[in-house]
This record gives C-alpha cells, sequence and structure tokens, in this order.
C-alpha cells in the first residue's frame, strides 16, 4: 500500500507543478477528463486509509477531528439552504489537507528523498519563471469549458504594466507557492535531521535557495516573497539558538521567535476587524506605493467587509454559513455573492463562526506554550508560521499546495512526538 500511496502523492505533485502545461495539452487533445487524474490520487489515498481503518477499528485522532469539523461544516451548510452541490463541492478543498496529513503520517518517503525533490524540482520550477519572463508561451492565458463554466488553464495578468509570473503554473500565486514549498522542505529537513552533504551539496542547496528567493520576487508575488524572507530569517534564529551558548543569548532568540510569530498572528486576524471599520487607502498618491499596496487595500475596502456580511445570508450566524459558503464553490453555485476571503481567519469566522475563534484562541496559546527545544516542536512551529504569514491575504484553505505543506508538516509533528512519547515510556 506505501507504494501506491507513494505514487499517487507523486502523481499529485506533478500535476501541481505543471498544472498550467498539462490543462492547455490536455484539453486541446480531449483529454479533458485526465486533468482530474489528481484528485484522484488524493481521493485514493483517503480511500485506502478507509480500508486500514475499517480492518483494524482505529483512527488517527487529529484526523478523527478533523472528519468531524468537517461534517459539522457540512450540515450548517446544509441549514443555511446552501445548494447540496455548493456544500458537497466544499469537500474537494478539504482533500489535499487530509491526503497530505495520511500520506505524511503513514506512507511518507525519507527525508533524503524530500531532499532529493528540492533539489531536481525547485530548478525546472524556476525555468519556468525564467521561460515566461522572456517567451510567450502558449497556456498563458488560455480558457477551456466544462459544462457552462469556463476555466483557466493558466492565468494572464498585470499588475500596473508588469506581467504576474506563472511559469508552469495556473497563476504567479501557484508557482511562488510551489517554489515557497519546495525551499520550506529544504529548510525544515536541514534543522530537523543531519543528513550529510558533501560541500558542493551544501553549497548547490544554498545557491538553489536563493534563487528560489528571487523566483518568487519575479512571480510579484508579494505576501508569497515576503513569507520566504521571514522563513529564512526564522531558520537562523533557530540556527543561532541551537548553537549559542550564552544563556542569556538563548532566552533574547527565544523572545524574539516568538515575538515574530506574534507579529504575524496580529497581521492575520487585526487587518480584516478594522476593515469593519470602513478605513479607506484609495487615495494613496505615491505610484510606488499604489504598486505596493493596491490589492490590500481592495481587500481592507471591499473584500473583508463584504465577507463578513455574507453571514447575513445565513440561518445560523453564531456557526457562520458552513462549507461551501464562501470561497471557490461560491463562484459557481453562489456567484452573486461570491467572496474569495484572502485571510485564513476571515474564511473560517465565515464558514464555521464562533467555531473559528476557539481555533484561534487555541493557534495564539501554541505561540505562547511552544517547546523550542523539542525537536518534533520544529514542524509545528513552521506549520503555524506558513497559516499566519500566508494565511493574512491568501485564501490558504482553497490552496492545495499550502494545504498539502501544513498538512505534512503537522503529521511529521505528531508522529515524532507520539514516537516520543512511547520511547519515555
Amino acid at each position: 500500500m506505501k507504494k501506491i500511496v507513494n505514487i499517487c502523492m507523486a502523481i499529485w505533485f506533478l500535476f501541481f507543478m505543471f498544472n498550467g502545461v498539462i490543462r492547455f495539452y490536455f484539453t486541446k487533445y480531449g483529454l479533458t477528463y485526465l486533468i482530474y487524474l489528481s484528485n484522484l490520487s488524493l481521493i485514493t489515498i483517503v480511500l485506502i486509509y478507509l480500508i486500514k481503518v475499517i480492518k483494524e477499528l482505529k483512527i488517527q485522532k487529529q484526523i478523527f477531528i478533523f472528519l468531524i469539523f468537517v461534517f459539522f461544516g457540512i450540515v450548517i451548510g446544509f441549514l443555511n439552504e446552501l445548494k447540496a452541490q455548493q456544500v458537497l463541492f466544499s469537500l474537494n478543498i478539504y482533500l489535499p489537507f487530509l491526503a497530505g496529513f495520511i500520506y505524511s503520517y503513514y506512507y511518507k518517503t525519507s527525508y533524503s528523498v524530500l531532499i532529493n525533490i528540492y533539489r531536481i524540482f525547485t530548478p525546472i520550477a524556476l525555468l519556468g519563471i525564467f521561460m515566461d519572463y522572456f517567451y510567450e508561451l502558449p497556456w498563458q492565458g488560455y480558457e477551456y469549458e466544462i459544462g457552462d463554466f469556463s476555466i483557466e488553464a493558466s492565468r494572464y495578468w498585470t499588475t500596473f504594466g508588469i506581467e504576474r509570473l506563472a511559469g508552469f503554473q495556473r497563476s504567479s500565486v501557484e508557482s511562488g507557492i510551489l517554489i515557497f514549498m519546495l525551499l520550506t522542505i529544504n529548510l525544515t529537513i536541514r534543522l530537523y535531521t543531519k543528513l550529510k552533504a558533501s560541500a558542493f551539496l551544501r553549497c548547490y542547496d544554498f545557491i538553489l535557495n536563493f534563487l528560489g528567493i528571487c523566483g518568487i520576487y519575479f512571480t510579484t508575488f508579494k505576501t508569497g516573497f515576503l513569507s520566504i524572507i521571514l522563513l529564512n530569517i526564522l531558520w537562523l534564529l533557530i540556527i543561532i539558538y541551537r548553537n549559542i551558548s550564552w544563556y542569556k543569548g538563548k532566552i533574547i532568540c527565544r523572545i524574539i521567535i516568538k515575538f515574530q510569530m506574534l507579529l504575524l498572528f496580529i497581521y492575520l486576524i487585526i487587518p480584516p476587524l478594522i476593515s469593519l471599520s470602513g478605513v479607506k487607502f484609495s487615495d494613496i498618491k505615491d505610484e510606488y506605493l499604489r504598486i505596493l499596496f493596491t490589492s490590500y487595500a481592495i481587500r481592507l475596502e471591499e473584500m473583508w467587509p463584504n465577507a463578513f456580511e455574507l453571514l447575513e445570508h445565513s440561518n445560523f450566524t453564531f456557526f457562520g454559513r458552513g462549507a461551501g459558503g464562501i470561497g471557490v464553490a461560491q463562484k459557481y453555485f453562489e456567484a452573486s455573492l461570491y467572496n474569495p476571503g484572502d485571510n485564513f481567519f476571515v474564511y473560517i469566522f465565515v464558514s464555521f463562526g464562533v467555531i473559528s475563534l476557539i481555533i484561534m484562541l487555541y493557534l495564539i496559546i501554541k505561540i505562547f506554550t511552544i517547546d523550542i527545544d523539542n525537536q518534533h516542536n520544529l514542524f509545528l512551529l513552521i506549520s503555524l508560521f506558513i497559516i499566519f504569514s500566508f494565511g493574512a491575504t491568501v485564501n490558504v484553505v482553497e490552496s492545495g499546495g499550502l494545504m498539502v505543506i501544513i498538512a505534512v508538516l503537522l503529521a511529521n509533528y505528531k508522529k515524532n512526538k507520539f514516537q516520543k512519547l512511547q520511547i519515555k515510556t
């Protein structure tokens, strides 16, 4: 079963990496149905785990909690009289996290294989960005039809005349997320393990990390660029913390790390709340500032206030609109109210109401209580970092790439924590 699961995960990754290219050629040659092999591969992983649960009559606790959470969202969605297709479509959104967690907790490959994935596929992703910068790729701006819906194979768009480079992906955002995922794999494994590498490979990894940062910059994906810079700073702080012998220096490093996480949490949750006051940023005159903050101003002035107003179209505002009540499911089945959310807190608050506040409370408690000295907590720390940094302006829940990397990190955290407890007992 492990071999099948690893093949399924490889299929998903390759489809994610070359999403724009695959959609272009498959639809062009009448093979549109093959596009959904990536989803089928994730479903296969979940089904294999379901067979395991039925045989052993035992389910992993975090997976059970997640499924209860999803079931709750579905029930609330139906009680709010959302269309059945809309609610059920949302199950596709939660699939990457579930499959990613199952894969990493039970069937994952070795850390050395993951490092090799970083070394092989990061240059390929960067090649896509390079080609997109100098050439007009055939899949740029290509759209295809499925039923009554028009779907972008690869989005072509500009910001103030600057092209947003997608490479082999469907959009510049996905391209930035892909490179971020690959760089995160390298940085995390380097912190957690002591894999031996030659001087050449260490130099290669360092240069590749730098080029990856440059690649994200050229996608013009500002959140991705800020996140990878801050992740490298976090990585450096952890390295210093581990190697410094001065006790007060360790305390300072620990405070800086937690303060960085706290600032990111504030950046995630406070601006959407400020948006409810009717704040306006549309009068920015400086051209450079307009390029930097126009999209953020749109979120503050329009997107986030409108997202909160979706709760007015709810029978149970206290528990939110339920699964499918915000985001891509609306785009297809509730177009007049469509709102992408573009913020982790906004998305889960509109979806799950007061339950989301419990989740946010849990996350903030983790910031203050996490013990950096425990190796397994590294995975939790970086998963929280991704949620906070990307979640401030990106719909993390509906990003398959981010959901998979977060799931992989959390599964490693839980698995290694459990193994450590077993050793103690």
